[in-house]
């Protein structure tokens, strides 16, 4: 595990090497979530043999993750949630990156087989809010699918997010499955999302 701080700016980059195995990302964004650092991009990436990379750049706008205390405490925290126990999420909060006073932003999921040969692509645009990518990232997990592949991206109360997703045995999903998967999915953020829930 690296964290590095971008120096002169409030962004750090959180890398981190482990087991290629389903769940790794829910528990990691989890971990970030409960920590209320907002990801501001992630790339994350199947190597082969057993192994995935995450990197993660958040936010810190005080610059904690340039001090050695909250070093420690992250990578702890990381370390805890990949050993299971990952922490509750609150998706509460309302940010300068949600700008809640605004209309919001209605998660919308695009499914595609024709991006990639070998993946179901699911590009998700929805409104930036604490526990997004683990909201995401916990959907796929518990339909029993791998993500192999991701990028997420925020510009400015906007998340962009693509997710490279294949099935238990590796293989990419038929097309019924994919629409019917990227409708629950677009459903169930919107009910996440408190400002977008039906009251």
């Amino acid at each position: 595990m690296d964290i590095a701080h971008e120096a002169g700016s409030d962004h750090a980059e959180i890398t981190v090497l482990c087991g290629d195995r389903r769940g790794a990302l829910v528990q990691l964004s989890a971990s970030l979530a409960a920590s209320r650092y907002g990801v501001m991009s992630a790339e994350i990436y199947s190597l082969g043999e057993g192994t995935a990379m995450h990197v993660f750049r958040v936010l810190d706008a005080g610059r904690r993750l340039a001090q050695p205390q909250p070093i420690r405490a992250m990578e702890q925290a990381m370390r805890a949630a990949l050993g299971g126990d990952a922490p509750p999420i609150r998706r509460d909060r309302i940010t300068l990156r949600s700008l809640g006073f605004l209309p919001p932003i209605v998660a919308k999921v695009s499914p595609s087989n024709e991006v990639a040969t070998e993946h179901t692509v699911f590009d998700v645009v929805a409104g930036d809010r604490d526990g997004l990518l683990h909201d995401i990232a916990a959907f796929f997990d518990a339909r029993g699918l791998r993500v192999e592949l991701a990028f997420v991206t925020t510009l400015g109360r906007r998340a962009h997010d693509s997710f490279y997703v294949v099935d238990g045995g590796g293989a990419k999903l038929d097309g019924e499955e994919a629409s019917r998967l990227g409708r629950e999915l677009g459903a169930a953020l919107v009910e996440l999302d408190p400002r977008t829930r039906r009251r």
